[in-house]
């Protein structure tokens, strides 16, 4: 059974690295709640992520490159969950391209084509996830792919005989 999980998305901007730069796997190893926080990217896991560390008195920002809030849901939804996330003082920019993280603590971006920044403790870039395939399996062994992940049938079985994937990975 293959069972690998995923890995956060990083995006290939500078400054990604910077200490004050964190994925969704290193949140969760803070040890102080953050007095503020940019969140790159307005998918589920940001919105969630958003809701709960403003729960907490984090002042939270949200960029998002798309024109609305978990773009793949309706927009009736996202535009109901734009105003309460507002109401919980969540600030929150759609069509805002994230163009540079430069300053460890600064987040420079465009939106409708004004050059924009906002500052926070840390910048966590929630663009997504992907799945663990490199190195999963051995040399020469291959196994069909649908960008990115494991195709398996309706019983979770691969093209392989006996060999099952589940989870992240498929």
């Amino acid at each position: 059974i293959l069972a690998s999980g995923s890995r956060p998305v990083i995006l290939p901007i500078p400054g990604m690295d910077l200490d004050g730069v964190i994925t969704s796997d290193q949140l969760f190893q803070l040890k102080e709640m953050p007095e503020s926080l940019v969140i790159i990217g307005g998918g589920v896991i940001s919105v969630e992520f958003a809701t709960v560390f403003a729960s907490f008195g984090s002042q939270v920002t949200i960029l998002e490159a798309m024109p609305r809030l978990v773009p793949n849901m309706d927009k009736e939804i996202s535009q109901n969950l734009k105003m309460i996330l507002k109401k919980r003082g969540i600030d929150i920019h759609t069509s805002a391209a994230v163009k540079q993280d430069g300053d460890r603590y600064v987040c420079h971006y465009e939106e409708k084509e004004k050059a924009m920044s906002v500052s926070a403790q840390y910048v966590l870039c929630a663009v997504g996830r992907c799945p663990n395939t490199d190195g999963l399996l051995g040399e020469g062994v291959e196994l069909p792919m649908e960008r990115g992940r494991i195709v398996v049938d309706e019983n979770f079985a691969t093209s392989m005989e006996g060999v099952y994937a589940i989870g992240d990975v498929v």
